[in-house]
């Protein structure tokens, strides 16, 4: 990443510039959590929304927190369209963004029994 003001890049080569962490979600673990029946009854899928809010073309290296089988595009109505890039052996895969650009990504844990 470069900044234009500064004439200098913004994060050293190899560093990660933000870390998003997914983690499961069990609201009968947690009293603290309230989530909704139709969350649950995905066959165990992570749904994850991102967007890229300042205007510029990024790339990003995301890690689940939690062994990954697939991970797909959606539609906004999070029906899976494509599969995303592969997944390396960490969970972890790299997703690209055009300026303004969201998107709707279903994670599927390895070994949900979901296809």
């Amino acid at each position: 990443m470069y900044d234009h003001t500064a004439r200098r890049e913004a994060i050293a080569p190899g560093a990660a510039g933000n870390l998003l962490q997914l983690h499961p979600d069990d609201p009968n673990l947690w009293s603290a959590w309230n989530i909704d029946t139709y969350y649950r009854d995905r066959g165990g899928d992570v749904v994850v929304r991102l967007y890229e809010a300042c205007g510029g073309a990024v790339s990003a290296r995301l890690t689940a927190g939690f062994p990954l089988a697939a991970v797909h595009d959606c539609d906004l109505l999070e029906r899976p369209e494509r599969e995303v890039a592969s997944i390396d052996g960490e969970g972890a895969f790299d997703l690209g963004f055009r300026p303004f650009q969201i998107r709707t990504l279903r994670l599927r844990p390895a070994g949900s029994g979901a296809k």
